[in-house]
């Protein structure tokens, strides 16, 4: 019943809900409030069920850390399960306080538009983590085969059957929810997979064409520099040819590296020296400045990649302000997490690029590729991490990336 219940009509998304931590409102496969109406429908769903399930509560909650363990158990006892969770049993405690969170909501609710959110992370995290939907299926299976007998046990006779009901219709509701997000997420993976397909085929191509000429221009401006070193004019024109064909090479670096699939060497690293670092990579004129507020906190991250899209952030702050203005980088501790956040003094995104940014090709500057933020995307995600953009209130751009924390403590650099 609820596989059959699966869309991938995006113009019922609402205008790109945002989903917290997970991309942001740029999200492209963002999960609707009406979704969650039809399939209320469909169920039956009233809101006497959702009583039944606060009733039931009092008398189970003491007792659901039963199929908390049973959950978990599973996972630990099936070896591809086990697998995905590349954590080891930090991550699995993290994920059972987690569950544990998510189950009683299950009973409390309100199951409106905040819960549909919560409920629709969870299928993104599991595309992310690469954990196949059939877990999802039946760790929902798992739980109601675990809470049958505790209501029998637990629940006064007389209201059994309308808890039985209630539990069955919320655990489809969230099994519904979780699978959309899932299968958005997938197709839009899928979608971008292909066109990146297609960009490697082509970039590798235009990468072997142009970097041969490029090389002999780059040369005749060298040698050209030195019989105009007396005339202030072509010297100027010199640079011009310079500085472009470095922006030409950059184009064709960040499209080979957009494309090409490079595992992550993942260590403890202080996320404010991976900071500093692309600051310093980044180059940017003196006429932009860069303040750094830094907690006191490592990120589980590839040191190269990482420095790479923090540099390209940098970068693409300075090209929206023309390069002149401030740039603020803030690093904040949130939970699991670390959030690296590139606030910038330009004129923010329109509301159509805001929800295209990450896109390959898409662009609003003259002399620009789109290539940018889209290979930000791609190096941070390699790592499990995200990256997210926002308008700021006050005015200008804000870019986020969301990386794991390290575990083994601030500061620690192995």
């Amino acid at each position: 019943m609820e596989a059959s219940l699966l869309r991938t009509r995006r113009e019922r998304a609402g205008g790109r809900a945002g989903l917290g931590i997970l991309s942001g409102p740029a999200h492209n496969a963002a999960v609707s409030e009406p979704f969650l109406d039809e399939v209320k429908r469909y169920l039956l769903w009233t809101d006497a069920d959702a009583d039944a399930l606060r009733d039931a509560h009092q008398a189970l909650a003491p007792q659901l850390s039963e199929v908390i363990d049973i959950h978990y158990l599973r996972i630990v006892e099936h070896e591809d399960a086990r697998r995905v969770l590349t954590g080891g049993e930090p991550q699995i405690a993290r994920l059972r306080r987690t569950f544990e969170t998510w189950l009683h909501q299950c009973f409390l609710g309100p199951h409106d538009h905040a819960y549909l959110e919560l409920r629709s992370r969870i299928g993104h995290a599991h595309v992310r983590i690469g954990l196949p939907q059939r877990y999802m299926i039946t760790s929902i299976g798992i739980m109601r085969s675990a809470l049958r007998p505790l209501v029998e046990s637990l629940i006064a006779a007389e209201r059994r059957a309308a808890t039985h009901v209630a539990i069955d219709k919320v655990l489809a509701l969230d099994l519904t929810i979780m699978l959309e997000a899932y299968q958005n997420d997938t197709l839009d993976k899928l979608a971008r997979n292909e066109r990146l397909a297609t960009l490697g085929q082509i970039g590798a191509s235009i990468g072997h064409e142009l970097r041969n000429p490029l090389g002999v221009i780059s040369s005749s401006a060298y040698l050209l520099r030195k019989s105009v070193a007396n005339d202030a004019r072509a010297a100027r024109h010199v640079t011009k040819i310079e500085h472009h064909v470095e922006l030409a090479n950059r184009s064709i670096a960040d499209l080979l590296a957009l494309v090409r699939e490079v595992p992550p060497t993942l260590e403890s690293l202080p996320a404010s020296a991976l900071v500093h670092e692309a600051i310093e990579a980044a180059a940017l004129p003196a006429s932009v400045r860069v303040s750094v507020g830094a907690a006191d906190t490592s990120v589980r991250a590839d040191r190269g990649q990482t420095v790479q899209a923090l540099r390209n952030l940098l970068a693409n702050a300075a090209e929206a302000m023309r390069g002149s203005g401030a740039i603020d980088v803030t690093i904040e501790p949130d939970g699991d997490a670390v959030e690296i956040h590139v606030d910038d003094a330009g004129p923010g995104f329109t509301r159509e690029m805001l929800g295209r940014a990450f896109e390959p090709l898409v662009t609003t500057k003259s002399g620009g590729v789109g290539l940018g933020l889209p290979l930000v995307r791609r190096l941070v995600e390699r790592q499990g991490g995200k990256v997210r953009a926002i308008n700021r209130p006050g005015g200008g751009a804000r870019l986020t990336l969301r990386l794991t924390a390290a575990q083994n403590g601030p500061g620690h650099h192995p």
